[in-house]
């Protein structure tokens, strides 16, 4: 499998003080066998509530507000505003179901640090058309579900290739 990376780095919005570095990439499947449709990232984030366990995997009661501890991409391509940023990214034509409802992290330290990563089926053929998530705004979402850290999906290196593993 290849893969076509994009790098974002988010910064705070408003009197927030949470950031991430984000690697966001599109897996390239051979003999195109695959989904053309899916989106994957990788990343931690710095600011964020101490302490959060999440509902979703970690086995907490935090994050149940719409959006809590979300990590998503956003149909927008500015950090200027909620209007800019747009909604999270998804064909809504091919998808009825919003795909980055339940993404986000799970746990935080008691530093208020979090990994996280997922993949996303978004409706879109970015498998073919790459350039189609290059621009969008990468949102951190609060424990309360307000948007805390934005930044702009950028390319971020070469295409991948995977490398076969060698017996020793």
């Amino acid at each position: 499998m290849n893969t076509i990376n994009f790098k974002v780095t988010t910064t705070p919005l408003g009197e927030n003080t949470i950031t991430s570095e984000t690697t966001v990439f599109v897996p390239k499947f051979k003999g195109n066998k695959g989904p053309n449709d899916v989106v994957c990232f990788v990343g931690s984030g710095t600011g964020l509530q101490p302490d959060i366990k999440s509902f979703y995997g970690a086995g907490g009661t935090n994050c149940q507000a719409k959006n809590g501890c979300g990590v998503h991409v956003h149909s927008g391509l500015s950090c200027k505003n909620t209007e800019t940023q747009g909604g999270h990214w998804y064909n809504k034509d091919v998808l009825s179901v919003d795909p980055w409802a339940i993404t986000g992290y799970e746990i935080t330290s008691a530093a208020g640090t979090a990994d996280f990563a997922s993949c996303v089926y978004t409706g879109f053929d970015v498998a073919t058309n790459p350039d189609l998530l290059e621009g969008h705004a990468f949102i951190v979402h609060n424990e309360d579900g307000s948007r805390a850290s934005c930044g702009i999906i950028k390319k971020g290196g070469k295409h991948n290739k995977s490398t076969k593993k060698t017996r020793l």
